[in-house]
Formats: C-alpha cells, structure tokens, sequence
C-alpha cells in the first residue's frame, strides 16, 4: 500500500512538474496546519463572518438535500457565496459542516503556499532555489495574517489560492499558446470574485490585460474559451441574487480615501490614520504580515519592475488599493492577496540580500539574520492568534454555560455574541439587538450582553439604544458574570 502511495504521488508530481522542495514544503504546511489546530482545539469559528459562513454553508447543503424547497439566505446574508458553496459540497465527506469550513481553509493555505513557490519561479527563474525557499516560507507562509486565514473558518484563504492560481495560469498564458492556461485563469478569476468580492477589483487589470493579448495574437479559440471559463467560474452568484447589496458598495465613497472616522451599518470606526496612508503602508509595515517588509525598499531596483508580468502584477496591486481606499472602514484580511503581490514584486529584493550575505557575510551570519527573521515571524504570529484563540474559547465557553442555565425554546435577547451562539445552540430563540428598536420585552426572558465593551463603538444606535432602555424600563436580575465583561440577565415576571 505505502509503495503504491509513493508511486502515486510520484506520477503527479511528474504530472504537474512539481519539483522535491516545492512538494515538501505543501506537506509540511498541511501536517503544520492540522497539528496546530488539534493542539489548541480551535476549530476555526471566531467572530461573527465565520459563524455567518457556517450559516449558509448549512442552508445550502440543506438545500442540496431538499432541492424542492426554496433557498433562503436571510437578509443578513451578505457574504460572498463561493466559500460556503464549497463547505456544503465538502460537508457530504466529512459529514460535518464545521470540520468541512476549516478543512478547506487549512488546504487552501497549504495550495497558496505551493502556488506561491510557483509564481516566484515564474518571475524570477534565475534566483536561488534557497532564496525562493527561504522567501516563501518566513514571509508568505509564516505571515501572521496567511496563517491565521489558514486556521480559520472564513474565505481569506480561499480566496488567496484562487488569485494565485488565476495570476499564475494568466501569466502562463502570456508565455504560451496552450489552450489550458486561458481557460484556467478565467475560471480561477471568476471562482475568485465569487469568493470574495473585494478581489473583483484586484483581478480587474490583470483580466482585462490577457483579453487584450488574446485579441491582438488573434486567437479566438483561447478567448472563448477564456470568456466561457470565466463565465462558469460566476455561476455561483445564481445562487444569491442581492451581490449588490453588500454593505461594502453602500458606503463606497471617493471621499474616504482621506477620512479615517466611519459611521456605517457596523457603527461608528475610527483610525490613526485615514484610508489613503492606511493602504500604502499597511500590508508593508504591519506586524500582521512581516514588519520589516519596506525595508526591501533600500535593495530594490527599477529594473525589477521590467518584466511585462510585473508591471501586470503592480497594475492589480494599485487597482486593490485604491478600491479598498475608497471603502469605508478598514479590514486587514482584505489585504492578504496585496501582501503577495508585494511580495511577487520585492522578491528581488529578497534575492540581492540573500546573495549578499552569504557572500560578505559568510553562511553563519546570515544563517543568524534568516534566524531573526523567523523570530519576528513567531512572536508576531503570537500577538496576532492569540486574540482569535481567545474569541474562540470565549465563545465555547459562554455556549456551554448557557446550554447549563436555558432550556429549549427560551428567548435570548443578545447581539454579537449571538451569531456564534446559533451555532452552538439552535434549539434557543433569539432576537438580535441590532436588527430593530424593540418597543417591548417578553417576561421571562434572557438578555446577554457586555455594556463597557461595546458603548463606545455602538452610541446612539439599536444596540445601545435598546439595551439603555432595559435598563430604565425592565427589571433585569443578573444570572452570571462571565469573562470578559459579558454578563446574563432575565428579565423579571410583571407580578
């Protein structure tokens, strides 16, 4: 059986051309991954989008089971459709939805990094294999903000495979006439816009760039084909119809590139700095992705950017930023496919460094400098998960201390937390606190909430605004204190 295996894996290889290095390291970063998840128990739900995935991961494979029946997203239902689409395809393996959502995420990590060692190839065939490797590995795979999408149960790492395989396959198909490469990149980009909306705008230049090319070497084979993939690649979105109602079109406005305060549906944000800054130094300085990345800077060259392919690449990465520029609010995780392009774009850089220092600086010294570079790597890896790893076990532990306290079919006044409760707890009746101002609150009832954390960002809006008024107006009795300043009340019996 083992050298059946072996012998398996072999002919892929040979298959896809996959070479020792490239193969072992989508290994290691799968067998890293599923370890690091057993050892803290995480199981990939933190915050409220992950738990929103499961969601509608859950109605749609319901659907599946029940085509008759009409599929009802809700209308919180604003995330993009490809992830959950494919939790509800995976869940009829593993047979669970949760374990399906987190698998894909750990795979999805583990094919970017491999797609990632590609690319670097593509541009740059001349450099080192150590240096690729050492590249790939320190400031892709082991960026915070990379591995933490690899861990959780959200599209981010989802998408980031698929706009590596789109650039990847679209750039190929600048190099040869082989009809596979067109046809790839366009269902590799449409799959990536319906994964996460935000990479439409990313993916833009380098779609319209390949039809040009296509157009001018007259080859209508690959351009239909090219049109077809992409059109395949969409045809998820039949499943929700209301992609243009996302919160993220609604407050799009040209004059958020210089605001850094925001009052949206998610309440009132505000930044050190305002969104034009944010974009440009963000992905580049942040100890989210590796903070000594504009460093680079001092050994880059214009040279670097003459290759047709990188001025493609640094065309997509300007269309991002100044799109996420202009929406209101600022979130790191639509940053994680610009930090690879950064990095497509700097790895010369990276290049002149490693050959200068194993040749002034002898191959201790700079064994040394990569050592440090993987520390900072660590610690920032530290800071970063340890945040999510507490919501997670925040929001277990709360989960299991209501299931002691509430019976089936009591109502839950909550907000935040609720979403994620949902799914740990379905058989209780709840009412968001965010949804509608209530005019009145059923006796007997059970509010959870955390007034100090949340005051600030919700002033004057539903959640607040009702909570103040169960205060003034209802008896509320205090059942427990839990953990971080969320705290259950019942609302008192009119006598």
């Amino acid at each position: 059986m083992l050298t059946y295996f072996r012998k398996s894996t072999r002919k892929i290889a040979n298959i896809l051309k996959i070479k020792r290095a490239p193969f072992l390291i989508l290994v290691a970063a799968l067998l890293a991954m599923l370890v690091f998840c057993w050892c803290t128990g995480f199981n990939g739900l933190y915050g409220q989008d992950a738990h929103e995935y499961l969601r509608i991961s859950r109605l749609i494979f319901d659907f599946f089971q029940h085509p008759d029946q009409k599929l009802a997203l809700g209308p919180a239902a604003e995330l993009s459709i490809g992830y959950p689409l494919l939790g509800a395809c995976v869940r009829a393996c593993t047979g669970d939805a949760i374990l399906a959502l987190q698998v894909i995420s750990i795979a999805a990590y583990a094919g970017a990094v491999f797609l990632f060692l590609g690319l670097l190839q593509q541009l740059s065939p001349g450099a080192r294999a150590g240096s690729r490797l050492s590249y790939a590995v320190c400031l892709f795979a082991l960026a915070p903000m990379v591995l933490r999408a690899g861990m959780s149960s959200m599209s981010d790492a989802l998408g980031l495979f698929l706009c590596l395989a789109a650039c990847s396959n679209a750039l190929a198909a600048f190099q040869t006439k082989k009809l596979k490469f067109p046809l790839l990149a366009g269902l590799f980009t449409g799959l990536a816009c319906v994964t996460r909306l935000s990479n439409a705008p990313l993916l833009a230049p380098l779609l319209l760039a390949l039809l040009v090319h296509l157009v001018q070497r007259k080859r209508g084979w690959s351009l239909g084909t090219y049109l077809l993939a992409f059109a395949i690649g969409l045809l998820p979105l039949l499943l929700k119809s209301d992609v243009a109602s996302h919160s993220m079109w609604a407050d799009w406005s040209g004059w958020n590139l210089f605001r850094r305060s925001f009052v949206t549906v998610n309440g009132t944000l505000s930044y050190f700095l305002p969104n034009i800054l944010y974009v440009l130094f963000y992905p580049l300085l942040h100890y989210g992705f590796f903070p000594l990345l504009g460093l680079l800077f001092l050994l880059f060259k214009r040279t670097d950017l003459s290759l047709y392919s990188k001025k493609i690449i640094m065309a997509c990465l300007a269309a991002h930023l100044l799109f996420l520029a202009t929406v209101a609010g600022q979130n790191p995780r639509y940053f994680i496919p610009d930090y690879s392009f950064w990095l497509c774009l700097l790895f010369p850089a990276w290049d002149r460094l490693h050959a200068y220092g194993f040749y002034f600086l002898k191959w201790y010294w700079m064994r040394w400098i990569l050592g440090l570079f993987l520390a900072i790597q660590l610690i920032d890896n530290a800071l970063l998960l340890r945040p999510m790893l507490h919501r997670n076990a925040l929001e277990r532990n709360i989960a299991a201390h209501l299931k002691d306290t509430l019976r089936p079919g009591d109502v839950l006044y909550a907000f935040d937390l609720d979403i994620a409760l949902k799914s740990y707890l379905p058989e209780l009746r709840y009412y968001n606190l965010w949804e509608k101002q209530y005019a009145q609150f059923d006796s007997g009832a059970y509010v959870l909430f955390n007034a100090p954390k949340l005051s600030a960002q919700w002033a004057g809006k539903n959640p607040m605004l009702n909570w103040e008024r169960l205060e003034s107006e209802v008896r509320l009795d205090r059942v427990w204190l839990e953990m971080d300043g969320w705290s259950l009340y019942r609302i008192r019996a009119e006598q």
